[in-house]
């Protein structure tokens, strides 16, 4: 009977964590969804093509040191559907990807760690919405097709694992094949679980399992070589050379300031190391942890330290971090004391979805109204941007210009995306009631 009553409370609390894994999932698509709209930015790129109607070229992200054809080609799905050129189809992608990524996220959690604490589950999942929701709210983060492909993957391997198929290794095979050329660090790190499987866990993977592994090793050969003769010999610059000048210790330490969970992965992975050496045993979540380290290091290596690029080796260190919780929540002396965490952790997580969603909600509102301002000014009238030659022949500010330039283009009536300021490189040149664009004055423009 006490057997029995034990088991009734453990479905009751694994349910109530689901229902609760559920409401976090919508909290996080309401956010990705309210108030759907380009906001100034990067999602230039779209007010140039699928907002208009225009298939997003493969080319689009070849050249200058970047081979990653299919970085947002996901976003022509949106020319399928009804309204498809609108912000509002665009993120029910962005929502589709986050849902689909979420399954298989906890699906893959519940097949590596048997006998999963419901609780913990929780968290990890809230965790991972914390740690990757910025890439969800704003369109530009390629960031979160690799998030869905590295759920997928890791999922799809467990299920190769249990149940050799040719299904799931031609799913496994697309996959791979997708993300890697969706961001550029992805074909290092599947050479890296290549090799850790391939090497080190022979004896334990199975006949397709080994078919997989060489596989990773043939993309990642292939990737190398097409990036090399494609586009590395043919670019003279390379993306973000020279924008960062920091060493490489001052990054490492800047990517750990904007990504404080890095310190948690390495620490893990000392752990991790330890472990393996005393059991001589190295299981498919190691793989994945190195996995995950490997692409932190790439992104060391590029001097690229903003905390949305190292999302995906959140990812894939959070099922081996998980399992380890785990097996301590069967401790009693300690499992409270991890309650007790994992419960501030489950706190901290949901406050951070509803405040980056607020945020995002009110730039969603704010930058259209003061560019459609724009655009009926521009309409009927000039107007004058105050720069110089020196400003102007800087890469940062030319850029904010030619996407101001198309963001008022793209709210005129009839739509042109080439509308062009008129330069003047000072005040006193603008016709007396004209309309005066300084960019030392951030947003703000007046008439004279």
């Amino acid at each position: 009977m006490l057997g029995e009553k034990l088991n009734i409370r453990n479905v009751s609390l694994d349910n109530f964590c689901y229902f609760c894994i559920a409401a976090v999932a919508s909290l996080a698509v309401f956010f990705i969804l309210h108030n759907a709209n380009w906001v100034i930015g990067d999602e230039l790129e779209w007010i140039r093509s699928t907002a208009i109607g225009i298939i997003e070229p493969m080319s689009q992200h070849v050249g200058k040191g970047r081979f990653i054809p299919l970085c947002h080609y996901d976003s022509n799905l949106t020319l399928l559907l009804p309204y498809g050129y609108t912000a509002l189809v665009h993120y029910l992608l962005v929502a589709l990807i986050f849902l689909l990524t979420s399954i298989a996220y906890v699906k893959l959690l519940r097949g590596y760690t048997s006998n999963l604490n419901g609780v913990l589950l929780l968290v990890a999942y809230s965790f991972l919405v914390y740690e990757t929701y910025n890439v969800y709210l704003t369109i530009i983060y390629s960031e979160k097709v690799v998030l869905l492909g590295l759920a997928l993957f890791m999922y799809l391997f467990y299920k190769l694992h249990e149940k050799t198929s040719l299904i799931y290794l031609m799913l496994l095979c697309i996959v791979v094949l997708y993300i890697t050329y969706a961001k550029e660090p992805v074909f290092g790190i599947f050479l890296v679980f290549s090799l850790v499987n391939l090497l080190f866990r022979r004896r334990k993977t199975n006949a397709m399992e080994k078919m997989f592994g060489y596989f990773c090793l043939l993309n990642a050969v292939v990737y190398m070589l097409l990036y090399y003769y494609i586009v590395f010999l043919h670019s003279d610059s390379f993306y973000n050379q020279g924008r960062v000048q920091l060493t490489y210790i001052q990054n490492v330490a800047e990517s750990a300031k904007h990504q404080p969970f890095l310190i948690a992965i390495f620490g893990f992975l000392v752990y991790r190391v330890y472990a393996v050496l005393k059991n001589r045993e190295i299981s498919v979540l190691d793989s994945f942890l190195l996995m995950s380290v490997a692409y932190s290091i790439a992104y060391f290596i590029l001097k690229l330290n903003d905390g949305y690029y190292f999302t995906p080796a959140v990812i894939l260190a959070l099922p081996s971090m998980c399992k380890t919780f785990n097996n301590l929540l069967q401790h009693e002396k300690i499992k409270y004391v991890l309650y007790v965490f994992l419960c501030l952790l489950l706190y901290k997580s949901v406050k951070n979805i509803v405040v980056m969603g607020e945020s995002t909600s009110y730039n969603r509102t704010y930058y259209p109204e003061y560019f459609q301002n724009l655009a009926r000014i521009a309409e009927k009238n000039k107007i004058y941007v105050v720069t110089d030659s020196v400003k102007m022949s800087d890469l940062h500010y030319s850029y904010k210009v030619t996407n101001d330039e198309y963001f008022i283009g793209y709210w005129m009536n009839p739509r042109i995306s080439n509308y062009k300021f008129m330069y003047v490189t000072s005040v006193d040149s603008v016709p007396s009631g004209s309309y005066v664009r300084i960019y030392d004055n951030g947003l703000k423009f007046y008439r004279k």
